[in-house]
């Protein structure tokens, strides 16, 4: 009943109450996902309501229900097949970008490629529809198991990165869509990728034959030598790390009566420090 003596419907009455609490929760946190009204804002309300068969066939879904001491809006885009979010090229190339840095060749030609499929399948538009085409495209696309996490990955960083520069915690929802399948893994002794003792020597004695035939100086030839030897005993990648140890560290570390290799951060491929220890 209003202030005038008139009863209200129960239908109408929620109209009401719909937009007093759109106003006051809704609208200012929809932004960041679904709105959420604390039970304690609600203690004035002592008694349950109950709704008529007409406000029932109205409202078939209820605009606010409760769930855990908190009463959860339900209403439009709440779920993520029905929503439509936006991004702009400048802010997935700035994202790109941030990314390459420090990062080897190699490194940064898949965060490239990653980012070209993730606008190709997009086209600034996230939406289940455009993330399942992605994540099915590179699925199919690529054998192996590294370059679909590194594609797959690049993307779910992304739709984080929107999240926390747009404040709005439904882009990242999206990675739901762009998990990996569940795959078995088998167990390997030895993997395609390893380099046996035989490779080793066949390597040297090419180096060899090639400076015994005038191709190859012998200073070229030792430091070709070097580098081979070094890799073998200490396992360290050739272009992410080894190339960019320097003369003098190699000078300080002869002089050492154990002598190890500091490696900085900045000449590893995951920016690890660590130290190896030279074979004697």
């Amino acid at each position: 009943m209003d202030y005038e003596g008139t009863i209200i419907q129960a239908h109408k009455l929620l109209d009401n109450v719909q937009h007093i609490a759109t106003d006051y929760a809704v609208t200012p946190t929809l932004h960041n996902g679904l709105g959420r009204i604390q039970t304690g804002d609600l203690r004035r309300v002592k008694a349950p309501c109950t709704l008529d068969s007409e406000a029932e066939a109205s409202y078939p879904h209820c605009f606010l229900s409760h769930e855990q001491g908190s009463f959860l809006h339900n209403g439009p885009h709440n779920r993520l097949t029905e929503l439509d979010l936006i991004f702009t090229l400048k802010e997935l190339n700035s994202y790109t970008e941030h990314r390459k840095t420090g990062l080897s060749k190699k490194s940064q030609d898949w965060i490239e490629r990653a980012a070209k499929a993730f606008w190709h399948y997009t086209n600034g538009t996230v939406n289940k529809n455009n993330l399942d085409t992605l994540r099915t495209n590179t699925l199919h696309k690529y054998q192996s198991e590294d370059a679909k996490s590194k594609m797959l990955s690049f993307a779910v960083a992304f739709l984080k990165y929107l999240t926390k520069t747009r404040l709005d915690n439904r882009y990242y929802s999206f990675s739901i869509f762009l998990e990996k399948p569940k795959t078995l893994k088998h167990r390997k002794r030895v993997t395609s990728r390893i380099i046996t003792k035989q490779d080793i020597e066949h390597i040297l004695t090419h180096i060899k034959t090639t400076e015994s035939e005038g191709r190859l100086n012998t200073y070229r030839a030792q430091q070709y030598a070097a580098f081979t030897i070094f890799g073998a005993y200490t396992g360290q990648r050739s272009n992410a790390t080894i190339s960019k140890l320097t003369l003098q560290q190699f000078r300080e570390v002869v002089q050492l009566e154990k002598p190890v290799v500091h490696v900085k951060a900045s000449q590893d491929k995951i920016k690890m420090e660590h130290y190896v220890p030279l074979h004697p």
